[in-house]
């Protein structure tokens, strides 16, 4: 259990955005009040905050009994294993190999290539990830979250769903090691981690998606 980091990054875009337009229809009745209108309004906005300060609490902290649970799981602890197996495997370059097959050839257009379960390339790697991408592709769908990640001892983003730039790199040495997902992983490898901890980074635009404000977790 102690060897097993999953790394998960959090789809809080639409709470962000949820905030904000909130925040923006509060303060906008707030300057067109006038008068004794002025107080009750700054009230609301406090309470406005103060629900979504309670959400968003809510929020992380299911995701932190997820992660737990996701942690404790025979199928994810199995595809962790059986995923770097199977990047070891590959004949060549592993980044090369798997983007091509689940990013460039993959059929879906871009915002949808979590829908390819199978790469036709006859590498073990894709038996893999056809025994496991629907369970992660689901859960990933049911609990709402943007992604999630799969990483090796060694740094490698050996699986993840959604395919984005990120997919097989390596997060120690590559050219996302300075992101949110590369220091939350250092984090969770780090030898004086204790087994079960958590990590957390917080909202920072994320180059894989675009620059869309992303927040990571890991266990």
């Amino acid at each position: 259990m102690q060897n097993m980091r999953i790394g998960i990054k959090l789809p809080l875009m639409v709470i962000l955005v949820s905030l904000i337009t909130s925040l923006a229809q509060t303060i906008f009745a707030v300057s067109s009040a006038t008068g004794v209108l002025e107080e009750a309004s700054e009230e609301k906005l406090v309470v406005v905050l103060r629900d979504r300060k309670h959400e968003l609490k809510d929020y992380l902290d299911t995701i932190t009994k997820d992660l737990n649970l996701l942690s404790e799981n025979r199928q994810v602890i199995e595809a962790v294993q059986e995923f770097t197996i199977a990047w070891n495997q590959l004949d060549g370059y592993p980044t090369r190999l798997l983007q091509q097959a689940y990013i460039d050839e993959n059929p879906n257009p871009l915002g949808q290539k979590e829908n390819l379960d199978y790469a036709k390339d006859g590498s073990y790697y894709s038996d893999i990830h056809r025994k496991h991408h629907p369970f992660f592709r689901k859960m990933m769908r049911e609990r709402g979250y943007f992604d999630v990640f799969l990483l090796d001892l060694n740094g490698n983003l050996v699986y993840s769903v959604y395919k984005e730039p990120d997919f097989a790199t390596n997060i120690i040495y590559g050219d996302y090691k300075d992101t949110g997902l590369g220091r939350v992983y250092q984090a969770a490898a780090d030898r004086a981690a204790h087994p079960g901890e958590q990590f957390f980074v917080d909202f920072e635009p994320y180059e894989p998606s675009q620059g869309v404000p992303a927040s990571f977790k890991a266990i």
